[in-house]
């Protein structure tokens, strides 16, 4: 089972404090059926200060993007380490071509994958892809 956002919120001296646990992202909209935009740098916690003269601001959080790190060879390859969204499932996916993909592991993020695969190519891709709870 995936870790489930809960955005807090509670009162400040000119707005309102936002925070939330794992590696969300926040996004707001001036309606709260959307659409929804990611707010650039806003970490938890964060101050909402409204403007008077704007509407009124609604927030949800996103399920960040996942970050593959740039691979780091071992005796027995390479390893890629994937940093997503905290207990969620994904599968890394390797290729050399960018078209054809091949699935490496599967795991519960953070999670390092051993790719002894590596060295048979003359380069080497690597995705990840969110999976289904």
């Amino acid at each position: 089972m995936g870790f489930i956002p809960v955005l807090r919120v509670s009162p400040a001296d000119a707005g309102v404090v936002l925070s939330w646990d794992g590696s969300f992202s926040l996004q707001s909209a001036s309606n709260a059926a959307g659409p929804y935009a990611d707010w650039p740098r806003a970490t938890s916690p964060f101050i909402h200060v409204p403007d008077p003269n704007a509407p009124q601001r609604f927030f949800r959080l996103r399920v960040s993007d996942p970050v593959l790190t740039d691979p780091r060879r071992t005796t027995d390859g390479f390893c890629v380490e994937l940093a997503g969204s905290p207990g969620r499932r994904y599968a890394v996916l390797a290729s050399t071509n960018l078209v054809d993909w091949m699935p490496l592991e599967a795991g519960v993020s953070p999670f390092a994958v051993q790719d002894s695969n590596a060295a048979a190519g003359s380069q080497r891709f690597y995705r990840a892809v969110l999976l289904a709870p």
